[in-house]
């Protein structure tokens, strides 16, 4: 039977309204879920046919066995990967077992920051300049060539997790005692003062055919450091903001650039005082 694969981390109570859609399709489904999930709520009956629990979402070995097994009675044709800190190793499984969807190298392109900004200004994309380190030494030097104000944040990481933004060497200082606790690569990036937007796209056969633009009434940043409130104003589709259309633009070139062909899509940008966009 068809079958179309989900992977949940364990915080599946917060995906209940994309599940609730699933009875649209006629098959199989089955969910491969982080350990834990039942200190969030467990996991709804009636959604799911089998359920495996993992000890890590986004262990390769621990995922590829798992899929190993299950081959042997399913025909699956769909893997979907729910959050973003999933969305490197669902592109490897994908290319490992010959699914349809967003590969290997398409999620590393959007799931590493380096190689997704380089892209990007390789295909005439403003982007803040930027550095990759993966040592002290690298970091002192990345710090000196971008100049403060700036932004430090992992390669691979995801929801501003361990995101920080440096004014001064003091700061800079503090940063470098708790990076060498866990070291790790990180993205030294030129910081951008203006308004902060994301859009939100649907892309399928290399056409986007869903575009929501939306401006954060906080930037993301001040949204952690500051306890402002999270929340964004979305634009509507009729509107008739010359900046809207251009963003929408923008966006569409983000997706080509990146090779993205059939996904669902989340940009976030940032707007200048001179009209200026940069890829965020």
């Amino acid at each position: 039977m068809k079958t179309i694969l989900f992977l949940v981390d364990k915080r599946i109570q917060s995906k209940l309204k994309f599940l609730d859609h699933l009875s649209r399709h006629a098959m199989k489904k089955i969910l491969i879920i982080e350990k834990g999930f039942e200190e969030t709520g467990g996991v709804p009956a009636g959604y799911f046919e089998e359920i495996y629990v993992v000890s890590d979402i986004s262990s390769y070995p621990e995922l590829e066995s798992v899929i190993n097994r299950l081959l042997e009675k399913n025909d699956i044709r769909n893997l979907i990967a729910t959050t973003e800190n999933i969305i490197e190793v669902a592109g490897c499984l994908r290319t490992r077992f010959g699914i349809q969807g967003m590969q290997h190298n398409q999620a590393t392109a959007v799931r590493n920051k380096w190689i997704m900004k380089e892209m990007a200004r390789q295909n005439g994309i403003s982007s803040p300049r930027s550095k990759i380190a993966s040592t002290e030494r690298e970091l002192r030097a990345c710090s000196a060539t971008i100049g403060f104000p700036y932004i430090i944040k992992p390669i691979a990481g995801w929801a501003t997790i361990k995101t920080y933004r440096i004014e001064d060497q003091s700061q800079f200082d503090s940063f470098l005692i708790e990076w060498n606790k866990a070291p790790q690569p990180m993205l030294v990036e030129e910081f951008i003062t203006g308004k902060e937007f994301h859009i939100d796209s649907i892309v399928s056969n290399t056409k986007v055919v869903f575009t929501s633009v939306s401006e954060y009434l906080f930037n993301c940043l001040d949204v952690i450091d500051n306890q402002k409130p999270l929340g964004s104003i979305t634009y509507p589709s009729t509107s008739p903001d010359a900046l809207v259309k251009r963003l929408e633009d923008f966006n569409r070139q983000i997706i080509r650039a990146l090779g993205i062909t059939n996904s669902v899509c989340h940009a976030e940008l940032f707007v200048t005082a001179d009209g200026t966009i940069y890829f965020g």
